[in-house]
């Protein structure tokens, strides 16, 4: 079992299907399946030469943290690829401090979902981030 020091009740270690995530960094999640709660404690590896998380981090949290919203909302053989991210940088964040993801708005479409959410980090706005994903292939409905 992962051990990280300081994960809020309720999140338990997270493993994403994709090893390039796993890599990154010790994930966490909590809540509803149907509508997770990601969490991440940010280490001194995620940050950048000035001591604050790096911002490749947090977009590759913002990139993972949508897609992993946005999955359960559709149908178990839906495929769908990234089309664009933005990602406004608000706050910093530092190593020890504790992250996680708060969805504001999931958008289905036809061929295009779009995924607003937030990275809080210990009472504050880190990040915004508007991802658009992608559908494609057949059986791309919303559950």
């Amino acid at each position: 079992m992962i051990q990280v020091q300081g994960v809020p009740a309720g999140f338990l270690p997270w493993a994403a299907k994709a090893p390039f995530v796993n890599g990154v960094a010790n994930l966490f999640v909590a809540g509803d399946p149907a509508r997770p709660v990601f969490g991440v404690r940010v280490e001194p590896t995620h940050c950048n030469g000035q001591g604050v998380a790096h911002g490749g981090f947090l977009s590759t949290l913002a990139d993972v943290w949508s897609a992993y919203c946005l999955t359960p909302r559709l149908a178990p053989e839906a495929r769908f690829a990234t089309s664009s991210l933005a990602v406004e940088f608000v706050s910093r964040a530092v190593a020890g401090d504790w992250l996680q993801s708060e969805v504001d708005r999931v958008r289905i479409g036809r061929s295009i979902c779009v995924v607003t959410l937030a990275i809080m980090g210990e009472q504050r706005l880190v990040a915004l981030s508007r991802a658009s994903f992608s559908l494609a292939g057949a059986g791309n409905t919303a559950r």
